[in-house]
């Protein structure tokens, strides 16, 4: 069974939808990522109608009402609609069938076909060998098992014996990448906690500024809600924060970097923190793991960057010794360690990829790989496959609080699953914003689903580990925020391995 309902009244009118996951629900698909890749846009033209409308394209007219609410008070000339690209009700799955052919058609992916006949993905897969989400092409002849329906979970009680409440405000319409793609995420981790019996009850609302915030906060829709996600400016994080501390709601801030913990509300995390508050744990880590190698800073012409600057400060603390060479004037000195017995670990003072190269190009002309290492900055994983090859002929290491690595199991799970779904790749960069949904989802609902509204006090009792990020928070002061510390240090290894390690304590 699966439940969409649209909601348009004087408060608020620009609610998405609410998505029931509930008892022997099947995964429902999004309203925004249908708006990207599987729905078109029509303007009406003079005398056109809904009716009119659903038979030029093959639709019923509920099916255009699912994605177009407002259209109920009727449509005008001009006005623009969300057509989806096929019936709504075509997606029901079916019922295992006794075995039997399909043929892939345009625009089917591996989630939509086995959906539609009642199986799991990996029945498919395994009843058509050679065939994956990313190669399911269009005339192919798809076998389909016998009698193997795909599993329908059913929800235990969760404390109360309700769903649990989640409202989700961000600027979907804008059809923002990031923000969609975090929205995908978090409705493949909706998906996989409803596999474990947990009860979702999904508000999701188009916030796109400061006012929208405000209408969706005093319509007194969200009073009852357990977790508000969202937010992506410090005026509406100021104001959901305000609203979220009066109701006692647990309120998640996935984005913003800004030291917002403690100004907004005692109830909030903070995802992604302030890159000073995460220097300490980098600094002592860094002295920890290189306490036997000579350290070496490498200046450029502008100021140091403020992590390397305050890792030297911390050494001159400890009476650490270290270098501190400009790449220009000391390169002699420079070139003069690379050639020497000892063991260095060099830190560049400047981010940039071509400061990098100009190191590394001056290691493998004169340096012992075997005796040299690098260390740096969370946008070394952004770099190209190239020059990472290169800094992992020695070792390198980077910090950062978000690293996702594709080659372990469940990521490639992930990027199955999640291309299977929206037939489309995980974008690059970092940090991967469906991940960041996928492991939001996974952390705060299902503590949730164990604990109840006090998740707070319950936290350290929590597994933290996500593909993305570990969930480290720490309490600024008594009746404050939470932020998230978590760093990990991320080790390009010889081999072609990758080590993540989490080293906040």
């Amino acid at each position: 069974m699966r439940e969409v309902i649209m909601t348009h009244n004087m408060y608020w009118k620009r609610i998405l939808s609410v998505i029931i996951i509930g008892l022997g629900l099947t995964f429902v698909q999004p309203a925004t990522a249908q708006t990207r890749n599987r729905t078109k846009v029509h303007t009406v033209q003079a005398k056109e109608t809904v009716y009119s409308l659903a038979r030029q394209y093959g639709l019923t007219e509920e099916d255009i009402y699912t994605l177009n609410p407002s259209a109920k008070g009727g449509i005008k000339e001009g006005q623009t609609l969300l057509i989806p690209a096929k019936s709504v009700s075509a997606a029901t799955p079916h019922a295992a069938p006794p075995g039997g052919e399909h043929v892939i058609q345009p625009q089917e992916t591996l989630f939509s076909v086995s959906r539609k006949y009642g199986l799991s993905e990996l029945a498919l897969l395994k009843a058509n060998p050679g065939i994956t989400a990313a190669n399911f092409p269009a005339g192919y002849r798809l076998h389909i098992p016998r009698g193997e329906s795909a599993p329908v979970a059913t929800a235990p009680s969760v404390q109360t014996g309700k769903a649990i409440e989640v409202g989700l405000m961000l600027p979907l319409s804008g059809n923002i990448q990031r923000y969609v793609e975090f929205y995908e995420g978090m409705l493949m981790g909706l998906f996989r906690l409803k596999k474990k019996g947990v009860s979702v009850t999904l508000r999701v609302y188009d916030v796109s500024n400061t006012s929208d915030a405000e209408d969706v906060v005093h319509s007194g829709e969200l009073n009852d809600c357990h977790l508000i996600i969202g937010g992506t400016s410090n005026d509406q994080i100021s104001v959901i924060g305000r609203y979220a501390d009066r109701r006692g709601i647990n309120y998640v801030v996935p984005f913003s970097s800004g030291k917002i913990a403690g100004k907004a509300s005692a109830n909030l995390f903070q995802i992604n923190p302030p890159q000073e508050y995460i220097y300490p744990y980098v600094a002592r880590a860094f002295m920890q793991r290189f306490a036997d190698r000579a350290v070496v800073f490498v200046t450029g012409r502008d100021e140091p960057d403020a992590c390397a600057s305050y890792i030297m400060a911390e050494m001159d603390k400890a009476g650490r010794t270290y270098s501190k060479l400009a790449a220009d004037t000391g390169q002699g000195e420079l070139v003069k360690m690379l050639r020497s017995d000892s063991r260095i670990v060099i830190m560049p003072c400047v981010t940039s990829e071509s400061f990098l190269n100009r190191l590394l190009t001056l290691a493998d002309s004169n340096g012992k790989p075997e005796r040299i290492t690098f260390f740096g900055y969370p946008e070394w994983q952004s770099f190209g496959k190239d020059k990472l090859a290169r800094m992992r002929k020695y070792g390198s290491t980077f910090y950062s609080s978000f690293f996702f690595d594709p080659a372990l199991p469940e990521s490639e799970r992930f990027l199955t699953q999640y291309y299977a779904w929206y037939n489309h790749k995980v974008s690059g960069g970092f940090p991967k914003y469906s991940v960041l949904g996928y492991d939001i989802t996974n952390y705060f609902i299902g503590a949730l689903a164990s604990y109840g509204r006090s998740l707070k006090n319950n936290l350290p009792l929590l597994p933290s580990t996500g593909l993305q990020t570990d969930f480290r928070f720490r309490e600024l002061t008594a009746d404050n925020g939470c932020i998230n510390l978590n760093i990990f240090f991320v080790t390009l290894r010889t081999d072609g391995s990758t080590e993540r390690t989490s080293v906040t304590r």
